[in-house]
Formats: structure tokens, sequence, C-alpha cells
């Protein structure tokens, strides 16, 4: 961890590390040892893993700098949107543009169910870079691995970190 780094910068490195060593599911859907390890033991297919790929790597950002995660460590995307809505730390339909790194981005059904979460590495022109987990190339919110993605949404929930 770079000296003056923010919290929200170690977030997106520790991310990158992960996504480098192209952890995804093994032996079926949401199963394997890299979703045992987001989803604490955990695996099959009733154990969607992005939450628990997000949590896991704030949590690890969190340690680094010597502080307690601002979010809880968790499997739901409800959790988080429903902790950060507590903590005023939801940003319900933000514009892109405004999301930072480390900013977790969620996908809402409705106003108080989300369906998919990730890590925001990057926003310019109203597109986010992003590292997420049980995601694929096209996106999909039950995908098979954790890697970069560039989303393109007119607005987004985003929980500030």
């Amino acid at each position: 961890m770079a000296a003056k780094a923010s919290l929200g910068d170690t977030v997106v490195a520790i991310a990158e590390q992960h996504v480098a060593e192209h952890p995804r599911e093994v032996g079926g859907a949401n199963r394997g040892p890299w979703v045992r390890l987001y989803m604490d033991g955990n695996e099959g297919d009733p154990w969607l893993w992005c939450a628990g790929f997000a949590t896991y790597i704030l949590e690890a950002a969190a340690k680094a700098h010597k502080q307690k995660s601002p979010l809880p460590r968790t499997f739901s995307c409800d959790t988080i949107g429903m902790a950060a809505l507590h903590a005023g730390t939801l940003d319900r339909n933000a514009i892109a543009a405004t999301a930072r790194a480390g900013d977790f981005f969620l996908i809402p059904k409705t106003k108080f169910d989300w369906v998919h979460v990730g890590i925001v590495a990057g926003s310019s022109n109203g597109v986010l870079d992003t590292i997420e987990g049980n995601t694929n190339d096209t996106g999909s919110r039950e995908g098979f691995e954790a890697c970069q993605r560039t989303r393109a949404p007119a607005t987004v929930d985003l929980v500030r970190v």
C-alpha cells in the first residue's frame, strides 16, 4: 500500500491483484476454491458471490489501513445497500461520472432490492471501469469469474467508500 493511498485506492489495488490471479468457478455454478474464499467456505447454487467478493476486498483494504471496514462483511447486495442507506453513504441514481475509485456500484431491481454489486475502479464520460465477482464478459450478475469490466449505465446506485 502506498503511504498516502486512500481506502478507495487500496480497494482497487487489492481487487486488481485478485483479478490478476483469474479467480473463477470450478466444478459448477458458484463452486470452487475462489468462491469458498470469498464466501467464508460456502459454495453451491444459492451462494451468489458478487457481494462476498466485494466485501472481502473492502475488508482486506480496511485492514491494510488499520481501520474498521465501512460496510459489513456480507454475501448480500441488499445488506450492502441497506447498510449504506443507514450510514448515509448510499447515493441513489448517481451519475456514473461522480463515482470514485473504490466506491461500490449496486444494480437496483427495486428501491430496496439490489441484484449485483461491484467495485468502481474509475470512471470517465459516463462509463464505469469496474472489478466484479460472479460476472463474465457479457456483464451477467450470475457469471463464473471475477474480472474487470466496463459498464455504461445512465445512472447507478453508488456506495461511497
